[in-house]
């Protein structure tokens, strides 16, 4: 999670050119983790049936997913 939220906080912060500067803020809530930091790198996954379903050639990665949405909502459509 700490790794999407730093993502998003740089995505902001280039999208705004600077003006928005989020801070992030860890909070425990005593929920044991279910995955390791390494464990991202253990799963494989075969989206060709996906793709094909939804008569697309590729998926967007999650950077520019993120960057896509915050454009959208600070209205700033360029780039």
């Amino acid at each position: 999670m700490l790794e999407i939220s730093e993502m998003v906080r740089d995505v902001i912060r280039e999208v705004s050119g600077g003006a928005l500067e989020p801070r992030i803020e860890v909070v425990d809530h005593g929920v044991p983790s279910l995955f390791g930091p390494e464990d991202k790198y253990r799963f494989r996954v075969d989206v060709s049936r996906a793709l094909g379903f939804l008569g697309l050639e590729r998926l967007i990665g999650p950077r520019e997913s993120i960057e896509y949405i915050v454009r959208r909502r600070l209205g700033n459509e360029t780039g």
